[in-house]
């Protein structure tokens, strides 16, 4: 199944010994966290829907409320940024578009906002963000596709995703510490090891082998 909120829909009607899930995997090596960066934040995105609504609420509702007037930097990078208008902005938002390697940008933020609020599914881009080791603020929207159950510290509303991410600019304990949290999780739920264990166990119950 696609989530961890769809396997249990479909394991009501089906019964759970007839439903896996298993959360895709990355193999990204994490980023050498520094004290400096380029640019405060950081959004990538495609043009896809769901991507759109998101950074629409993130500008409307975040950013130029709560964030703008404290002179926060921001980088857009994706074809999602020539969709949502954020050119009024001038120097302190900065529009990139598709590129072939994410890790340079990743590499030079502060944090990486994830300010999800609409899609179905396991958003990619955060499980981008915590396999590289990237400091984070994520809303709860993708908490019960991906499954978080308490692991990971979530933003449920405006004031909430500014204030954790002026505290990652601020503090680099709190910036070390939202990378240690996002690659811990990743090397629990979206490693290779995990993803090519959980179909072992699959194959091991459809062959009726013991998986060796």
């Amino acid at each position: 199944s696609i989530s961890a909120s769809e396997a249990s829909k479909i394991s009501s009607v089906c019964g759970q010994e007839k439903v896996s899930w298993c959360m895709p995997y990355f193999d990204n090596t994490p980023i050498q966290l520094t004290d400096k960066w380029d640019y405060d934040v950081l959004f990538v995105g495609s043009n896809h829907d769901a991507n759109v609504v998101s950074l629409q609420w993130f500008i409307q509702a975040v950013y130029e409320p709560l964030l703008y007037s404290q002179g926060v930097t921001l980088r857009v990078v994706g074809s999602v940024g020539s969709i949502v208008d954020i050119h009024r902005f001038g120097g302190l938002v900065d529009v990139t578009g598709r590129v072939a390697d994410l890790s340079p940008h990743y590499a030079k933020c502060g944090v990486v906002a994830l300010p999800i609020i609409a899609g179905a599914g396991v958003p990619i881009k955060v499980l981008d963000a915590m396999g590289r080791g990237v400091p984070f603020v994520v809303t709860d929207f993708p908490s019960a596709a991906m499954s978080f159950n308490g692991e990971i510290p979530v933003a449920r509303n405006p004031n909430e995703m500014a204030q954790q991410i002026l505290s990652c600019l601020a503090d680099q304990d709190e910036r070390k510490g939202r990378s240690e949290i996002g690659l811990d999780f990743a090397a629990k739920h979206s490693s290779r090891t995990c993803y090519f264990s959980q179909w072992d166990k699959i194959l091991a119950q459809l062959t009726g082998s013991d998986g060796g």
